[in-house]
């Protein structure tokens, strides 16, 4: 099918207006805040973020193009009990994950996730490496969200992606650099209006005309689709526990709020708003897909895209403006997947690297705000650049979409041995995450370079691992499904990386972390746990009183008193309160500029 439609007047005005809302909503923001530009305010929003524009931003994240196309795959082979499973299984990491380390993240009024590891082990290589790899990891993908979007709608309109790609990229390099985390919340609830709204005038208009049935076949109990839906689940369960939980995007969300309470309850309205705009998009998917049987036409190696036409051309076309919604839509979904990822991405460089050395103590708040405005943007332009290599580079297409698969394993068992393993430390995480990495990895490139297939079925899609004798045990490890590379991850690394704790917990001599980095549940009431004495410089006036967070972004009213003994003198046993003087020295250089600058000091105490 190579026709193409061509958008109408109303269409066009709902595509630019769209577009259009979201910078003057970042205008007028940027004439706001335009007197209180500090680094607080660009990356957290002074930690003063609201629940429900912030809740609503976040769930339109969650959707992509991406999403949507798994979907469509999923509904044609397995109707809708696959996708309502897999939304299940999402949910459930979703909830419980994020909640049990909500408990120490917020306390510590961190700007980078990543800061916990550098604390929890006492090591800057465990912080950067995890970084590095999600920064790495969600930089590949953002070109797949961008270039996957472009497609579709250049399947629809007929006109060449590659405008789109260029196109997709203005709207990060404009409301990003200019507004930060308050922009890109704001411009999310507007995309997230424009996603409801595509998604109910698609099913709106095509509902009357499906089959009830379509929703309940397809799916057999039988062994191979019962296998399918775990491996299915499983992977589910991880990659969005491993994202709620641990990925920058979203903790820096509910790290902003205004309280603790409010970011539980952010996250509740984030999961509720994730369900209604998942549904929307299942339904829509439905719809598509079953109007584009119904027409004659058979599923089976045919994109989505190519339903989307044939549906545009032969239902929306005849309601005005609906093609045009439709289009909006689709864009809004993948615009707010890409400014969440790359506000987090500027966030992680600033945090884990920038602010980390030693020429960034002089940055005054002007600087160091340029200074992320520039990472923002050099992130957009390479997503630009990435979109445009894979549009010829089939290998690297997959590669680059999997890149989150292979990654949220490995992630959240660091994070897990974090709070759960009391023994684990920095050699044991680094050997553990490294071998969490590789097996996947590896999996993912001999399953993009091998070709394998069954008959007229390619195993690398069924779910399960299947063996065949007559084949090499390499391809048949190349068979897995990916999406059982989260657990696959997951499992290495927690095997790998407690087995090496325990073995160098043996031979070496390790400090034990400080207690309250770990999790209540395992949390010692003695102090086994806790530094020697000699080293709680931050301790020696208020023995007697209840111990507070050691993290150097606490507020000054959380932060114990200054030492009195000048502990840059420690050696690098003393890493953690050497890394908590050092930021100190940063906080007091930028006071002092700010002042120099007509900055009003009370805005480093947020």
């Amino acid at each position: 099918m190579s026709m193409s439609l061509s958008l109408s007047m109303p269409d066009l005005a709902l595509l630019l207006c769209s577009l259009s809302l979201p910078l003057l909503l970042t205008c007028i923001l940027c004439l706001v805040q335009r007197q209180h530009a500090t680094v607080s305010q660009y990356l957290m929003a002074d930690r003063q973020l609201s629940v429900l524009p912030s809740a609503v931003s976040l769930a339109v994240s969650f959707i992509s193009v991406n999403s949507a196309l798994n979907m469509s795959q999923d509904i044609s082979a397995f109707s809708i009990v696959l996708p309502v499973a897999m939304l299940l299984s999402s949910t459930l990491g979703m909830a419980i994950i994020p909640n049990m380390f909500m408990s120490v993240f917020y306390k510590m009024h961190m700007t980078s996730v990543y800061e916990y590891l550098e604390l929890r082990f006492n090591s800057s290589l465990v912080r950067r490496l995890v970084s590095v790899t999600v920064i790495v990891a969600s930089q590949v993908f953002l070109g797949v969200v961008l270039l996957t979007t472009c497609d579709g709608v250049s399947v629809i309109t007929g006109i060449p992606s590659f405008p789109y790609i260029v196109c997709g990229c203005l709207l990060p390099l404009l409301v990003l650099p200019c507004g930060g985390l308050v922009c890109v919340v704001w411009t999310g609830v507007w995309q997230a209006v424009v996603v409801i709204a595509g998604s109910t005038g698609v099913v709106g208009s095509g509902w009357q005309d499906v089959s009830m049935d379509r929703a309940s076949v397809g799916w057999s109990p039988d062994t191979h689709d019962i296998l399918h839906t775990l491996a299915m689940c499983s992977g589910q369960i991880i990659l969005w526990a491993s994202v709620s939980g641990c990925h920058q995007a979203v903790v820096i969300r509910y790290s902003a709020a205004k309280s603790a309470t409010q970011a539980r309850w952010m996250l509740g309205v984030t999961i509720f708003f994730y369900w209604v705009l998942s549904i929307g998009v299942v339904l829509s998917v439905m719809v598509i897909i079953t109007k584009y049987e119904q027409s004659g036409h058979n599923m089976e190696g045919v994109s989505l895209e190519q339903a989307v036409l044939s549906f545009s051309s032969e239902v929306l076309s005849k309601v005005p403006g609906l093609t045009g919604l439709l289009v909006s839509a689709v864009v809004a979904a993948s615009l707010s997947t890409i400014s969440s990822v790359t506000h987090s991405l500027a966030a992680s460089v600033w945090e884990d690297f920038i602010y980390q050395s030693r020429w960034a103590e002089t940055f005054s708040q002007s600087e160091g705000v340029l200074t992320i405005r520039v990472i923002t943007i050099i992130s957009s332009i390479i997503t630009l650049l990435l979109s445009y290599c894979y549009s010829h580079l089939d290998e690297a297409l997959h590669l680059a979409t999997v890149a989150p698969l292979v990654l949220s394993g490995p992630l959240l068992a660091v994070f897990m041995m974090g709070f759960f393993v009391p023994f684990a430390n920095n050699i044991g995480v680094t050997i553990g995450m490294v071998s969490g990495l590789a097996l996947p990895i590896w999996m993912a490139v001999g399953a993009c370079f091998t070709t394998i297939t069954s008959g007229s079925e390619e195993i690398g899609n069924t779910g399960i691992v299947s063996y065949d004798k007559n084949k090499s045990p390499f391809q048949n490890l190349y068979q897995t499904s990916d999406q059982l590379y989260p657990l696959i991850g997951f499992t290495v690394t927690m095997l790998v990386g407690i087995s090496c704790s325990l073995l160098s917990h043996l031979l070496l001599t390790t400090r034990p972390p400080p207690h309250l980095l770990l999790h209540p549940w395992v949390r010692k009431k003695d102090t086994s746990l806790t530094l020697p004495p000699q080293e709680h410089a931050w301790n020696t006036q208020e023995a007697h009183h209840h111990y507070r967070w050691p993290s150097p972004s606490l507020p000054p009213t959380l932060k114990k008193p200054r030492p009195s003994v000048d502990t840059l003198t420690l050696n690098r046993k003393g890493g953690l309160v050497d890394t908590i003087n050092r930021r100190r020295r940063k906080e007091d250089s930028w006071r002092s500029n700010s002042l120099t600058a007509g900055y009003d000091n009370d805005c480093f105490d947020s």
